[in-house]
């Protein structure tokens, strides 16, 4: 899964406002109305643009994933369908393989392969035209590397990848780096799976950025496929809301994974069904700092640092990720901490 808290903090929202008198028999049938209410226009416009975007760099993903196959040694995915949700938070986005939700039964697997959760910027009234449009593209474009994250979660990551972390972390090279990020994990990051997608990820968006001034052979497709339903959009608000107090706070692992998500729509619908809004004694995880789920983004930020030459080495030479990659891997994470302590 990706983190929230990809966006740059100038186009972050502000915290809403929290004095909201919450309805205590709002069902999720009302709750489903008043988000799809709420979001579809954005929804249908995100798609419109995401659908454009993906086109346009088609042969540039398509060759990310050719390059996934050969370091995954997995084919390619046919079709990726991607089911666009809406986050109620300025500035927010975040995507997620629906693994998690199948597994648990809260989502049929035919729903989609990932979701993604997209917001409007925050506009400030000094904005231009052209500086809103900006926004929009930018935000556009870290969807479209979201993605590639997402679909290696999806498609590529089974069990011969789960198998090679597990061989690795047993490395004493590993081991020793790895005791070192376990201090800046959050509490659902799987350290050393997220440190290996998100440094793909980044190689992924060097090839875009390389070739994004390069003319795209329309007749290229790119498999991923953006949908918006309303009836989707219900199942997966009510999967969430549940998943987060039944599976964390419930058992109390809170906050989890989807808790700034569930939380910022009891705000802006002013309650949740009885039973699933926050708790006296809950921290509210909208104000950032005071999440320790987000300790994990340290890792994130550690994995875009690196340089991608590794993977682009293995690629050239039709190589599949083995214990060799994540050794070398872990010695480049190691220097970074050497170079932040010097």
């Amino acid at each position: 899964m990706d983190e929230v808290g990809d966006t740059p903090p100038e186009i972050v929202q502000q915290n809403m406002d929290t004095g909201i008198i919450k309805e205590k028999d709002i069902s999720f049938e009302e709750v489903k109305e008043r988000a799809w209410e709420m979001s579809q226009e954005t929804l249908k416009q995100w798609k419109n643009r995401l659908d454009s975007n993906v086109q346009e760099k088609a042969e540039t993903i398509n060759r990310h994933l050719t390059d996934l196959s050969v370091l995954y040694g997995e084919s390619i995915p046919e079709e990726v369908v991607v089911s666009l949700q809406y986050y109620p938070r300025e500035g927010s986005q975040k995507g997620e393989p629906i693994n998690n939700f199948v597994e648990s039964g809260r989502l049929p697997e035919e729903t989609a392969d990932i979701l993604y959760w997209v917001s409007n910027p925050s506009i400030l009234p000094t904005y231009s035209a052209e500086d809103v449009e900006k926004l929009y593209e930018d935000a556009s474009d870290r969807a479209v590397v979201s993605l590639l994250h997402e679909i290696q979660h999806r498609n590529f990551q089974k069990e011969d990848f789960r198998d090679l972390i597990k061989t690795s972390e047993q490395r004493p090279e590993v081991a020793q780096v790895l005791e070192k990020l376990q201090g800046v994990k959050g509490s659902h990051v799987e350290v050393t799976n997220e440190l290996v997608t998100t440094y793909l990820e980044t190689f992924g968006k060097e090839r875009i950025e390389e070739e994004q001034e390069q003319v795209t052979d329309l007749d290229d497709k790119s498999p991923i496929s953006i949908e918006v339903d309303k009836e989707k959009t219900g199942q997966v608000l009510e999967a969430v809301i549940r998943e987060d107090v039944e599976e964390w706070r419930n058992r109390r692992k809170s906050p989890g994974p989807y808790t700034d998500l569930g939380q910022n729509w009891e705000k802006v619908l002013g309650g949740l069904p009885e039973g699933y809004g926050s708790e006296n004694n809950e921290s509210d995880v909208t104000q950032k700092d005071s999440d320790d789920s987000y300790k994990g983004t340290r890792i994130y930020e550690i994995a875009r640092t690196l340089s991608t030459e590794l993977a682009k080495r293995y690629v050239r030479e039709r190589r599949k990720m083995d214990t060799d990659f994540m050794v070398e891997l872990y010695k480049m994470v190691d220097q970074q901490f050497k170079n932040t302590a010097s």
